[in-house]
C-alpha cells in the first residue's frame, strides 16, 4: 500500500534520526518541521465521515518483523472504522476499528505489541490523517477488532503533561453500550465494548460480557529471569498488586548482525524498559508519532503502568516475528539500544524525550557453584529503583544469575552471600555491606536476596528528614545443594546464672548431623534477679534481618550504621527475661554459629534450689543435706562437691538422686560425715525447660 502521507512520513523520519544523532554528540540541530503533527484528524471529524453513510477507511503502521534490516519497517494493515465509543478510555472516546487483510489474517488478529501503532483514515483525494493510535486489541476471539485512542488525547500529554504537575486517574474496566449496533465483517453485530485494564482482567470479564473485551495491547515482558523460578512468580504477584500483566512470552537481547533500528518515526518499534541489560524488565510496543522539534516521541495509546511522571529506558527493539494465533497474537519482540528516556505515563499513552538517557542504577551479579562461576550485568533506572512502588525489582534483577549457575529453576541447599549497596545523599556516600548464609529446602536462590530486600525496606522511602539516594547494588553468592541450616536444640548453664559473666552453651543440630556447641556471654550486673526465662532464637528471625524502625531525626549514617550491624542468620540471640524488675530490664546476648543459618527456639526458666542443712555437725557424725529442686521435668540428677578446710579445690562426693513429685518438683536427701570444717555446693545442670542451680553452705564441725 503506497499513500503520500508516507513520503512526508519518511522525511521526518530522517529529520527525527538526524536529531537523535546530533543529541548523542550533544551537538545542536533544528529540522523545518511543526510539532505536533498538522496532519491529523480529530474524533468529531471521524464521527461526521461515519454519519455520512460512506465507509471510513484507512491502515495502521506496525512492524511485523523477521531476520533482515528491511523487515524492520513497518507494514499498512487496512481497517475499517466502525464506531466511535464515547468515554471508552481512560483518557475518553475510542475508535472501534477492523482491520483486514492477509497479514491480520495469518496473525489471528490485533497482537500484543501493536500498541502505539498509528492510526490513519482516508480522508478524500488520496490523503490520510492521523486519527490516533492502536492501543487495545479484542482478546480470546478470531475477530478482527481493535480499539484506537483519539490522537488528541496523546498530543495532550506533550502539550500538557511535560510542563504541568502530575494528574493521576484510577484504573478500571468501563463497559460502554453503543448508540446503534455495529455491523462487522468478523463478529458480528456488536451492541456494547468492554475495555479493561489489563489482560488477565479481560479474560475474567470475557465470561459474563455481551460485546467483545477489549484489553491493553503492551504488557510487562521479562527477559534473563527463570520463568518457573520463585523469584519470577514474586515479581508477577508484585506487578499484578498494580494491576500490570506479565507476557507468558520473552524474548532477549539480538545478538549479531544488523541492530534494531531507533524509533524516530509512528509505526517504528521502541521499548520501554525499568531494567536493561543481562535482565531487562519492561514493555515492547509501537510509536504513534515523533516530534523532532522538541526531541518528543509518544507511543501505546494507553497507560503503562500509570505511574504519572515516570522514568523509564526509551529504547530500540526489534521485532522477530508475530506468534500467530486465534487467541492472543503477539509480537516476539527483543529490546534494543537505550535512545532515550520514557517521562510520562498518561492515560492516553506514554511519552518521552530522545537522545538522552536516564539516570541509571547498575545492578551487578556473580554466583558460583563448585567449578562454575557466572555474572551478569543490568541497569534500572535511578526512579524505579529508589521507588517504593517498585519494591523488589532490584532483588529480582541481581538474583537472576544464580538460577543460571544452578542451570535448574529452584535449588534445594544454601549460599554464602556478600551484598554491596551503594548509597548517598548528595553530601555524603555510603556504603552497606552485608555477609550472610543462607538455607532453603525449596530455592535458596530467590531467599539469598534477602539483604537486599531488606535494605531497600530501611532506605525506600528514607526516613521522615533523611535523604537517600541507592546508587549501584552488587551481589555475590557462593551456592551448593548441602543444606546449612543448624536447628537450636538446647541451652545450658552449668550451676545456673549467676552474678557477672556467665558462659552459656547452645547446642545445634547441624543439617549434616553434626552437633554444634556455641559459647555464648550473658553479663548478670550486681543485684540483677537471677530468677526468671531464658530464651535463644535465630538473631535475624531465620531470615532476613528487620529493617530499622525508620524514626525521625536520624540521619543517613545511621540507617546504614543500622543496617551494616544488624545481626545475620547465623547468629543466634540469648535473651534473660528476670521474674522480677522493671519491663524494660531484659538483658540480651550474641553468638555466632559462623557458617551455619540458625533455626528454632528453646525457652527455659532459671533452676533453684531448696536445700536444708545444718550450720554445725558432731566430727564424725552422720548427718543428712535435703530439700527439692523446686521445678522438674521429672526424676533427676544432682552432683555433690565439698572443699574440706585447707584446700583450695572442690572434690566429687557423688551423685544425689531425686525423686520427682506430684507437685512438679523432685526431692532429695544425702547422707554425709566430715571430720574437718567443709564447703558444700550442690549443683544441678538442669533439664530439658529449667536451667540448672547451685547450693553452696559452710557446715562446721564441733
Amino acid at each position: 500500500m503506497d499513500h503520500p502521507i508516507r513520503a512526508s512520513r519518511l522525511m521526518w523520519r530522517a529529520a527525527v534520526l538526524t536529531v537523535v544523532v546530533a543529541v548523542v554528540l550533544l551537538a545542536a540541530a533544528t529540522t523545518a518541521f511543526a510539532a505536533p503533527p498538522s496532519d491529523t484528524i480529530s474524533i468529531d471529524q471521524i464521527q461526521a465521515m461515519l454519519e455520512t453513510g460512506t465507509p471510513v477507511t484507512g491502515y495502521f503502521d506496525t512492524v511485523l518483523g523477521g531476520p533482515t534490516l528491511a523487515s524492520q519497517t513497518p507494514t499498512p494493515i487496512p481497517v475499517t472504522v466502525k464506531a466511535i465509543v464515547p468515554d471508552g478510555g481512560p483518557a475518553g472516546d475510542l475508535i472501534l476499528f477492523e482491520a483486514s487483510g492477509a497479514d491480520i489474517a495469518t496473525i489471528g488478529g490485533i497482537a500484543h505489541g501493536m500498541s502505539g501503532s498509528p492510526l490513519y483514515i482516508d480522508v478524500g483525494g488520496g490523503t490520510y490523517e492521523l486519527a490516533g493510535a492502536v492501543s487495545y486489541g479484542d482478546i480470546f476471539t478470531t475477530h478482527y477488532l481493535g480499539l484506537a485512542t483519539a490522537i488528541d488525547d496523546m498530543i495532550a500529554i506533550e502539550t500538557t503533561y511535560m510542563t504541568a504537575p502530575e494528574i493521576t486517574a484510577a484504573r478500571g474496566a468501563r463497559t460502554v453500550e453503543l448508540e446503534a449496533p455495529v455491523k462487522t465483517a468478523t463478529a458480528g453485530k456488536v451492541r456494547s465494548i468492554t475495555v479493561a485494564p489489563s489482560r488477565k482482567a479481560a479474560s475474567r470479564l470475557s465470561r459474563s460480557a455481551t460485546g467483545p473485551v477489549m484489553a491493553p495491547l503492551t504488557v510487562v515482558q521479562v527477559n534473563g529471569l527463570d520463568r518457573r523460578s520463585a523469584l519470577f512468580k514474586k515479581l508477577v504477584a508484585s506487578f499484578a498488586a498494580r494491576g500490570i500483566d506479565i507476557a507468558p512470552f520473552s524474548a532477549g537481547a539480538r545478538k549479531g548482525g544488523p541492530a534494531a533500528p531507533m524509533p524516530t518515526s509512528g509505526g517504528d518499534s521502541l521499548g520501554t524498559l525499568y531494567a536493561t541489560g543481562d535482565v531487562s524488565i519492561g514493555s515492547l510496543g509501537t510509536v504513534t508519532y515523533v516530534d523532532p522539534d522538541n526531541h518528543v516521541l509518544l507511543a501505546y495509546g494507553h497507560p503503562f503502568d500509570w505511574f504519572g511522571p515516570h522514568s523509564l529506558f526509551l529504547t530500540s527493539a526489534w521485532v522477530q516475528g508475530v506468534w500467530s494465533t486465534t487467541m492472543d497474537p503477539y509480537k516476539v519482540m527483543s529490546p534494543g539500544a537505550v535512545a532515550g528516556e520514557i517521562t510520562q505515563d498518561r492515560a492516553a499513552g506514554i511519552a518521552g524525550t530522545l537522545g538522552a538517557p536516564p539516570a541509571a542504577v547498575p545492578i551487578t551479579s556473580e554466583a558460583t557453584m563448585g567449578s562454575v562461576t557466572r555474572s551478569q550485568s543490568s541497569a534500572a533506572t535511578s526512579f524505579v529503583v529508589n521507588s517504593p512502588y517498585f519494591s523488589g525489582l532490584p532483588s529480582y534483577v541481581a538474583g537472576a544469575v544464580m538460577y543460571k549457575v544452578a542451570d535448574a529453576s529452584m535449588l534445594p541447599g544454601s549460599a554464602v552471600t556478600s551484598v554491596t549497596i551503594d548509597v548517598t545523599d548528595g553530601s555524603d556516600d555510603y556504603v552497606i555491606q552485608r555477609d550472610n548464609v543462607w538455607s532453603d529446602s525449596f530455592d535458596v536462590c530467590s531467599t539469598a536476596v534477602g539483604d537486599i530486600n531488606a535494605a531497600f525496606a530501611a532506605l525506600v522511602p528514607p526516613p521522615a528528614g533523611v535523604t537517600a539516594t541507592v546508587t549501584s547494588v552488587a551481589i555475590s553468592a557462593d551456592l551448593s545443594r548441602k543444606q546449612k541450616n543448624a536447628t537450636i536444640t538446647d541451652v545450658s548453664c552449668p550451676g545456673g546464672l549467676q552474678t557477672g559473666s556467665n558462659t552459656l552453651t547452645v547446642t545445634l543440630t547441624a543439617a549434616d548431623g553434626s552437633t554444634l556447641n556455641v559459647p555464648v556471654t550473658l553479663e548478670l550486673p550486681p543485684g540483677y534477679a537471677r530468677q526468671g526465662f531464658l530464651t535463644v532464637s535465630p538473631a535475624a528471625g531465620g531470615g532476613e534481618f528487620a529493617a530499622p524502625a525508620k524514626a525521625a531525626g536520624t540521619t543517613l549514617a545511621d540507617v546504614v550504621g543500622a543496617i551494616n550491624s544488624a545481626p545475620t542468620n547465623s547468629q543466634i540471640h540469648v535473651d534473660f527475661i528476670p521474674k522480677s524488675g522493671p519491663d524494660d530490664a531484659t538483658l540480651s546476648a550474641v553468638g555466632d554459629t559462623h557458617k551455619w543459618m540458625v533455626e528454632g527456639n528453646v525457652m527455659k526458666d532459671t533452676g533453684r534450689l531448696a536445700v536444708r542443712a545444718p550450720a554445725t555437725v558432731v566430727k564424725g557424725k552422720a548427718f543428712s543435706i535435703n530439700g527439692r529442686v523446686v521445678s522438674a521435668d521429672g526424676d533427676t540428677t544432682l552432683t555433690l562437691y565439698k572443699r574440706v578446710a585447707g584446700t583450695s579445690t572442690y572434690q566429687v562426693v557423688g551423685p544425689v538422686q531425686a525423686t520427682a513429685t506430684g507437685d512438679g518438683s523432685a526431692v532429695f536427701s544425702k547422707k554425709v560425715r566430715i571430720t574437718k570444717n567443709t564447703s558444700f555446693k550442690l549443683v544441678w545442670e538442669g533439664d530439658g525447660s529449667h536451667l540448672g542451680a547451685t547450693w553452696t553452705k559452710l557446715v562446721r564441725v564441733k
